[in-house]
Order: structure tokens, then C-alpha cells, then sequence
């Protein structure tokens, strides 16, 4: 499954992301995507990723991280496992599997700067705290989302949102 969709950039964005964040699962990164998009956009910088974020269920989705993460474990550069939560039911975390650093060669330093930002000021939040997060963003609240709520379903995010 080739992710013909999503650029060589976003792999990377979603690669780093995955080595610097203790806990990456498929909900904690696409909230980390987003949240770095929007900081970059809110910047003047526009998206780091090619994400189209539609709002989803528990908050900001797009589909193709889901392609972005099989493309880089069938590559080799990252692995998956199964984790259980503390009332027993599973889930796939993702790390590095080697010890190489992420290739990150098509992201800029002021990508660098907001992908830091985001992950400095959310360290150790995990899935439900960057859910929250993100239901408290903007464009979510453009769109009247709440938590747990059908408002908006697949409506496109606008990350311009003032």
C-alpha cells in the first residue's frame, strides 16, 4: 500500500513525531499533526503536512496517516506492537525501530521550530489529553464540536479559523 497521497515531508513530520513522543498511537499523532499544522499555519507558514483534517470522531482526522504508518513499518522505519490500557483492551503503539535519527531533510527549520513547540509544551500527553486539546482549537470550535457529539461530522477543518 503506497501512500500516493501524502508527500515525502509529511512521512517525515509523522516519522520525527514518532521519536520524539513516548506514547504514538494512531489517535495521538494525527492530533499531533494537526496541532503542529495549525500552530505553523497560525504562523504564516501554511501546513507542514498534506493532511486534510475532516472533524471526526474524537476530533481532527484524515484517513492517509493511517497508509503513512503501514508505508513506514513495511519500510523499516519504525516498528508497531500491541499495548494494553489499564482496563485490558489493545491498541497499536509505534516507535523507532532502530537507533538511527528520522530522516528529516524535507522539513525546514521553521517546521522543526513548531513541530518542537507543539511536542515541549504537550510532553507526556497521551491520546485523551491531545483529544482534548484539539476540541478546544479553533476550528473545532468553529464548527460547534464537542466531544463525544455528532456536530460537523467529516466536515473539512479550516485552519484558518479565527
Amino acid at each position: 500500500m503506497k501512500s500516493q497521497n501524502v508527500g515525502k515531508k509529511t512521512k517525515q513530520a509523522v516519522d520525527y513525531l514518532i521519536s520524539k513522543h513516548s506514547l504514538s498511537t494512531v489517535t495521538s499523532l494525527i492530533k499531533l499533526c494537526y496541532l503542529c499544522d495549525l500552530v505553523s499555519v497560525g504562523a504564516g507558514n501554511g501546513q507542514i503536512t498534506d493532511f486534510k483534517y475532516i472533524r471526526w470522531h474524537f476530533g481532527p482526522y484524515d484517513s492517509r496517516i493511517e497508509e503513512v504508518l503501514c508505508e513506514l513499518v513495511k519500510n523499516g522505519d519504525i516498528a508497531s506492537e500491541i499495548a494494553y490500557t489499564d482496563y485490558g483492551t489493545d491498541y497499536v503503539k509505534y516507535k523507532i525501530d532502530n537507533d538511527d535519527e528520522p530522516n528529516i531533510d524535507e522539513l525546514n527549520e521553521k517546521d522543526l521550530g513548531h513541530i518542537n513547540a507543539v511536542l515541549d509544551s504537550l510532553k507526556g500527553y497521551g491520546p485523551k489529553g491531545l483529544t482534548l486539546v484539539a476540541y478546544k482549537t479553533k476550528p473545532m470550535l468553529k464548527l460547534g464540536a464537542t466531544l463525544g457529539g455528532t456536530e460537523n461530522m467529516g466536515a473539512e477543518l479550516d485552519l484558518t479559523a479565527k
